[in-house]
């Protein structure tokens, strides 16, 4: 009796354990089953913000790309203008005369950058061309007015857009209202100084002192070439190989226009030098 009740229990505490086992076993499964989802109901929801990332970098890339470009092109375009985007009144075929006749007219850094400003707000659309690429992604781009702001430094040039932008898609919105480029190694402000001091050296009303001019190139290690388009109008232009645009050498053009030499009728204004220099040239049977 005693033995067969032993038994009893033994085969009870056995059936006991294998229910503790499988319990056990079914609780392990559970748990692994909670964690595999938590981790994939976390990959799921991170997974959207990781891709609106990477659209809303992507949309700030191409506009940085853009606004680099346009920037590069502008520096070039006034440039040849000698520093002006639209055309001042006093010019020769849209370059600026920096000397005109008994006057200095050299436009001043702060209007050279509003120049540059000028024709980036005039041409960035064109580059951003609507953002049809994303648009073809599926993604819209809401751009608003474009206000920008130029900068000259020793070594270079800061552009600057206030443009509202918001990026929308499927994952949701991003907006940004402010995008800056630097266009390095460009050293138009020196080059504007350059220009300016020749001009504001420029002593004679009716000639320039080349010697002057090799001194100030050698000095800045530029280029400068002189174009004579008539009898009064020379074209200067600053060519610096230290200041490559596109593999290009920079090149800044202005325009000094001198008085006509007439030996019948010499302006009583001209300094000595200037009358001293027009009666040889008089004496000499030139007119």
């Amino acid at each position: 009796m005693g033995k067969h009740r032993s038994k009893e229990m033994m085969r009870k505490a056995f059936k006991l354990n294998a229910v503790r086992a499988q319990v056990s076993y079914f609780m392990v499964i559970a748990l692994v089953l909670l964690l595999i989802s938590i981790t994939f109901f976390s990959f799921q929801e991170k997974m959207p913000v990781q891709q609106r990332t990477t659209s809303i970098a992507a949309a700030q890339s191409f506009i940085d790309a853009c606004l680099k470009e346009v920037s590069k092109e502008g520096i070039v375009y006034i440039g040849l203008r000698g520093g002006y985007y639209r055309s001042p009144l006093i010019s020769l075929n849209g370059t600026a005369i920096y000397f005109f006749k008994n006057g200095i007219l050299v436009p001043s850094q702060e209007q050279i950058q509003k120049e540059l400003s000028d024709y980036v707000v005039d041409n960035l659309a064109d580059c951003l061309d609507d953002f049809s690429d994303f648009s073809a992604q599926g993604k819209a781009i809401e751009q608003g007015a474009i206000a920008a702001q130029s900068s000259l430094t020793q070594d270079g040039v800061i552009v600057q857009i206030d443009m509202p932008t918001v990026l929308s898609e499927s994952l949701g919105s991003e907006r940004q209202n402010r995008f800056i480029v630097k266009i390095g190694d460009v050293r138009i402000k020196m080059i504007h100084g350059i220009a300016g001091n020749i001009t504001a050296n420029q002593h004679s009303k009716v000639s320039f002192c080349a010697s002057c001019l090799a001194d100030v190139a050698f000095e800045n290690k530029v280029n400068i070439d002189i174009h004579r388009t008539s009898e009064t109008e020379y074209v200067f232009v600053i060519t610096d190989a230290h200041s490559m645009i596109d593999s290009t050498p920079y090149q800044f053009r202005f325009v000094h226009k001198f008085e006509k030499i007439n030996c019948n009728s010499i302006p009583s204004y001209l300094s000595p030098d200037d009358k001293e220099m027009i009666g040889q040239i008089c004496s000499g049977g030139s007119a």
